[in-house]
């Protein structure tokens, strides 16, 4: 799904693979699926750019609480897809 260009950001992953993403446009939440892990990959390092400054629109981030280093965030991944939910409030 869509979002408006005021609502985007661009995820970029140094470890780990995309299995999906979803938007929701009424909401601007998105949800990021991360592959399983793998015995080489037991945790994703998730980074975000927002490079537009919109007035009224937060910086995306993620809703539960991760260690980040070097500026990403790190994502324990489960066994199957590892769903995370960023959201700009």
């Amino acid at each position: 799904m869509d979002l408006p260009a005021s609502r985007r950001a661009r995820e970029n992953l140094t470890a780990g693979q995309f299995a999906g993403i979803e938007a929701n446009a009424k909401t601007g939440a998105v949800r990021v699926g991360l592959a399983a892990a793998t015995k080489f990959t037991a945790a994703a390092r998730l980074r975000l750019e927002q490079p537009a400054k919109l007035a009224g629109v937060g910086t995306y981030r993620p809703v539960m609480n991760l260690k980040s280093e070097r500026d990403a965030w790190i994502v324990p991944l489960k066994a199957g897809i590892t769903w995370i939910e960023l959201t700009s409030k």
